[in-house]
């Protein structure tokens, strides 16, 4: 990519005679400089970049992004904000892949890590191709490896450049922690949100914020990047824990982007209710709004004449009046049932469930997510009501 190209589109002044300089990495650590790099200079909290400038030439850099003029026998150019700059600069690089990838964010002081496990594994079961990024793991299609940096979010030039590897793997969505620090920081600059969800908010890293006001301002730049972020068909949408009480506040900072409460003590758009708890697993009964969910790991045992069911979908297209064999989908492989596992599986929810209510979720990304939701009553058959 030429460097001239690459100033202009994040609007830094580009260096007299510099325009037609290749440029084939961007670098922020002058020890990982390769021949060809874009070196941007950053003021950390122990180490000034601007001081390793020339090392970084040294290994091969061939132009500097700097907070201030430099003497360099490279082309430099000077920015107000390096951390922008370095966002700016790594989504134009890696092509903004996140216009392209829907992205969800996980914001919050606990549960980050397992949330974003629990909404990959249900894209996933919806047929979705996910990869996640967590302070635990990475993961692309069919591929999972250990963080062994221990870094909840990276950098933006690796945030940028792991969603561009996604996207080329056939994701379709992306899903990341989404820490204080990172969004403080700037490194998800440049992320196009589909999605944010607030897990909880309690009185931590008030060493780097100062207080849980700016903690909490900085969680909230999370949901103010939903309404400007680019349309990729799906609602912008805030997803917050009722029973925390600043989810209002992120409700402001998402502007015109839609809604979604959840909780168990707090009235909430998706309300759970715990039906037992012990060492073995949870029951959890989920409504939202006439709808309601049993979770399926509360009834494997029950089922277990049909083998392993982790999710029932439906296609869309068929929508009627009675569930048929040909409609239903189940499993992670999303492959449609033979008519005897159909009739099995009608057959043990009628026994096993009663008068209870069960959701099916028809294809939940697939366009409009209130068509796409029904509520199945388990009387005398499977039947449809709107």
């Amino acid at each position: 990519m030429k460097l001239g190209p690459l100033l202009q589109a994040t609007k830094i002044a580009v260096p007299d005679g510099a325009a037609e300089i290749d440029v084939r990495q961007l670098a922020y650590d002058s020890r990982r400089v390769k021949e060809g790099a874009l070196f941007v200079a950053i003021t950390g909290f122990h180490r000034d970049g601007h001081d390793f400038a020339a090392d970084a030439v040294t290994r091969g850099a061939v132009a500097i992004v700097a907070e201030h003029p430099m003497a360099s026998r490279v082309p430099v150019a000077v920015v107000a904000d390096a951390r922008a700059a370095l966002a700016d600069l790594a989504a134009e690089f890696f092509d903004h892949p996140t216009r392209k990838l829907k992205v969800v964010g996980v914001t919050g002081t606990d549960g980050k890590t397992t949330t974003v496990h629990l909404v990959s594994d249900v894209l996933e079961a919806a047929g979705q191709r996910t990869g996640f990024a967590t302070t635990v793991d990475f993961k692309l299609p069919d591929h999972v490896w250990q963080n062994e940096t221990r870094q909840s979010t990276q950098e933006a030039v690796e945030v940028q450049e792991f969603f561009a590897e996604l996207l080329v793997a056939g994701g379709t969505w992306g899903v990341l922690e989404a820490t204080s620090h990172a969004l403080a920081l700037r490194k998800l600059r440049g992320v196009e949100i589909d999605i944010a969800v607030f897990t909880n908010l309690s009185p931590e890293h008030l060493d780097f914020h100062g207080t849980l006001q700016k903690y909490l301002d900085a969680k909230g730049d999370l949901f103010a990047m939903l309404p400007d972020s680019a349309d990729k068909g799906v609602p912008k949408t805030a997803v917050l824990n009722a029973d925390d009480s600043h989810w209002r506040y992120l409700a402001d900072r998402a502007g015109t982007a839609q809604l979604m409460t959840y909780g168990i003590d707090a009235l909430a758009d998706v309300q759970g209710t715990v039906l037992a708890a012990d060492a073995s697993g949870s029951k959890v009964r989920i409504a939202a709004s006439t709808f309601s969910i049993y979770a399926f790991e509360a009834l494997k045992e029950e089922l277990e004449g049909i083998g392993e069911l982790d999710f029932i979908f439906t296609s869309p297209s068929f929508v009627k009046d009675t569930v048929t064999e040909n409609s239903v989908w189940w499993g992670k492989t999303n492959r449609p049932m033979d008519p005897e596992a159909f009739d099995r599986l009608h057959d043990d929810f009628l026994l096993a469930l009663g008068d209870k209510d069960m959701l099916f979720v028809a294809d939940l990304y697939g366009g409009s997510q209130a068509e796409h939701r029904v509520k199945v009553r388990v009387i005398n058959e499977l039947a449809w009501h709107n």
